[in-house]
C-alpha cells in the first residue's frame, strides 16, 4: 500500500460505515412502510429495486474485485429481473402457468413480493457495507506442507467417486426441477454426494497453487482440469444436470484471487488480467449451462443449436426465474392473511436436520427437513423447489427479520470475501466452499449451503491428517516479522 492509498484508507472506511448506516436506514424505513401497508406502486418499486441492485453491484467493494459479495448479490437479484417487463407492460405475465397468472395479476401480492425482495437487498447491502470497514492483514501465506502426488492423486480419485455415487444415485430427470439440487433441498440422499465432492476438488486445487515444485505442481493442476472437466461434460451435462455451475464458478474464482506465496497485497491488476482473459470461458460456460436448462424443458423437441436454446431459455425465464414462485405463493399468503408466523420454528428444524441421512436412517430417526417438508414444498406445486433467501425470514419473523437475516447474511459474505486474500488454509476453503454452494444458497435454501459448509469442515479436517511433504519457504525477507504471528498454515507441524 503506497503512502497516498494508507492516507485514503480511514477515509474510504468511514464512507462504508456512513454508506452502512444509510442503507440500513433506508431498510428500517421500507420495513415501517411494509407494517403500515403503504407499499409503494408497483412499478416504482421494481424501478427502485433495479437501481439498488446496479448500484451495488458497480459500487460495493470489500476487495479489490469482491467477486463473492457481487456474485451472490448477482444471484439474489436474477429472480426480480423478469419482473422488469412490468415497467413496459402493467399485465406483463413473468410466468405463465394458471395458478401463478392470478396471483401475478393481483396488483397487492405483486406489491408485497416486490417490497419483500427491496427490503432483503438493502439488508443484504448494509452487511456489506458494514463488513468491508474492517480489514486485517492480507499478506498471501504459504502453506509449509502441501500433499505428496501420489496421496493428492488418491483423494483426487476419491473426488470423482463421490461425484459418479452422486449421479448414479440421481435416477431418471423427467421434470424440469428433478435434479440433485432438488434432492438437495429436500435433505437429498447419494445425490447429495455432489457436495463433499465439488469441495475436495476445490481443496486441492489450493494444495495445488500452494506447491512451490513446478513439476509436482503441473501434474496436480492438470489432473485437476481433467478430472473437472469429466465431472462437467460426462457426470452433468450430458446427462442434463447443472449443478456443476457453482464448482466451476468456485474454480475460477480460487484461480483470479490466487497470489504468489508471501506477495503483499497488490493493487489488484492481476487479478483484473485473470478476470478479464476468463470471461470468454465464463460467458462460454454459462451459455452452455443456459441451453442445456432449456434441452431438459423441451427434451423430445426440435431446437436450432446452442444459442436458439440459450434464447428460449432466457425468454422463458429460467430456472432464476422459477425461484421467485415461492415468494409470490408466500406474499398471497401474507396478503390474504392466512399466513402461519413459524417464529424461528424453521431454524430450529435446520439444527435438528445436520445429522447426515445415513446415520439418522441407520437410527431410525426422522429430520425434519426431508423429503416432502423442506420450504422448497412449502407452497407446492405452485412452487416447485426453489427457495429465494427472503422466504424463510419472512414466514419466521416476518418482514423486519428479512432486514435483519439478509444483513447478517451480507456481513457473513463479504466477512468470507475479506479472509480469501489472506492465502491461510481455512479461509481459502470456506471461501471455495461458499461458492460451491452458492446457487444452493440463494436459489434452493439454508439447508443445502449448510451441508456444503459441514462437507468443508469435515474434508478440510481430514486433509489436515494426510501425510505431506514440506516445501521451502519462499517469503521475502522481513515479512514474517511484519505479521508479527506465525505461519497460519495448517500444515505446519504443531
Amino acid at each position: 500500500m503506497t503512502a497516498v492509498e494508507a492516507l485514503r484508507a480511514p477515509n474510504r472506511r468511514a464512507g462504508r460505515r456512513t454508506g452502512a448506516v444509510w442503507t440500513l436506514f433506508l431498510g428500517v424505513m421500507a420495513c415501517v412502510a411494509f407494517s403500515n401497508g403503504s407499499l409503494p406502486n408497483l412499478r416504482v418499486q421494481i424501478l427502485i429495486f433495479s437501481v439498488t441492485a446496479v448500484w451495488a453491484m458497480l459500487r460495493i467493494r470489500v476487495t479489490s474485485l469482491s467477486l463473492l459479495p457481487r456474485f451472490m448479490l448477482l444471484l439474489y437479484a436474477m429472480p426480480f429481473s423478469s419482473l422488469i417487463g412490468i415497467l413496459i407492460l402493467r399485465d406483463f405475465l413473468w410466468w405463465k402457468t394458471p395458478a401463478a397468472v392470478d396471483l401475478i395479476l393481483d396488483g397487492r401480492v405483486s406489491q408485497v413480493l416486490v417490497m419483500t425482495g427491496l427490503v432483503g437487498i438493502l439488508g443484504l447491502v448494509a452487511g456489506f457495507q458494514l463488513a468491508g470497514r474492517f480489514r486485517g492483514n492480507t499478506f498471501a501465506r504459504r502453506p509449509a506442507r502441501v500433499l505428496s502426488l501420489p496421496v493428492f492423486l488418491l483423494a483426487l480419485a476419491l473426488a470423482l467417486l463421490l461425484s459418479i455415487v452422486s449421479a448414479r444415485s440421481g435416477g431418471s430427470r423427467d421434470t424440469y426441477f428433478a435434479d440433485a439440487l432438488e434432492a438437495a433441498s429436500q435433505g437429498g440422499a447419494g445425490g447429495t454426494l455432489y457436495l463433499p465432492s465439488y469441495v475436495l476438488v476445490t481443496l486441492l486445487l489450493l494444495d495445488a497453487q500452494g506447491d512451490t515444485k513446478l513439476g509436482r505442481r503441473g501434474w496436480k493442476i492438470g489432473a485437476t482440469i481433467l478430472v473437472t472437466t469429466y465431472i462437467v461434460i460426462v457426470l452433468q451435462l450430458l446427462r442434463g444436470d447443472r449443478e456443476s455451475l457453482g464448482l466451476v464458478v468456485a474454480l475460477g474464482a480460487v484461480h483470479i484471487t490466487s497470489r504468489p506465496p508471501g506477495e503483499a497485497p497488490d493493487d489488484g491488476d492481476r487479478q483484473r488480467a485473470r478476470f478479464r482473459f476468463l470471461i470468454p470461458v465464463f460467458a462460454t460456460v454459462i451459455a452452455i449451462y443456459l441451453a442445456v436448462g432449456q434441452l431438459r424443458r423441451v427434451a423430445g423437441e426440435p431446437l436450432g443449436g446452442i444459442s436458439s436454446a440459450v434464447t428460449e431459455e432466457v425468454s422463458a425465464g429460467g430456472t432464476w426465474t422459477a425461484v421467485l414462485l415461492g415468494n409470490l405463493a408466500l406474499a398471497n399468503d401474507y396478503t390474504s392473511g392466512t399466513m402461519k408466523m413459524l417464529h424461528g420454528q424453521t431454524y430450529y428444524d435446520y439444527f435438528a436436520s445436520l445429522p447426515p441421512g445415513l446415520v439418522t436412517r441407520a437410527l431410525g430417526i426422522k429430520r425434519p427437513i426431508e423429503g416432502a417438508t423442506g420450504p422448497g414444498l412449502w407452497y407446492y406445486p405452485l412452487q416447485i423447489g426453489g427457495v429465494h433467501p427472503v422466504m424463510v425470514p419472512f414466514k419466521n419473523f416476518g418482514i423486519w427479520g428479512v432486514l435483519l437475516i439478509m444483513f447478517l447474511f451480507g456481513w457473513i459474505i463479504a466477512r468470507r470475501e475479506l479472509r480469501n486474500p489472506t492465502g491461510e488454509f481455512w479461509p481459502r476453503l470456506m471461501y471455495g466452499a461458499f461458492l460451491v454452494s452458492s446457487f444452493n444458497w440463494f436459489w434452493y435454501g439454508d439447508m443445502p449451503f449448510i451441508r456444503g459448509l459441514m462437507a468443508a469442515a469435515f474434508t478440510g479436517a481430514i486433509f489436515r491428517l494426510l501425510p505431506t511433504v514440506r516445501i521451502p519457504s519462499a517469503e521475502p525477507s522481513g515479512l514474517r516479522s511484519s505479521l508479527h504471528a506465525p505461519d497460519a498454515s495448517p500444515f505446519q507441524p504443531g
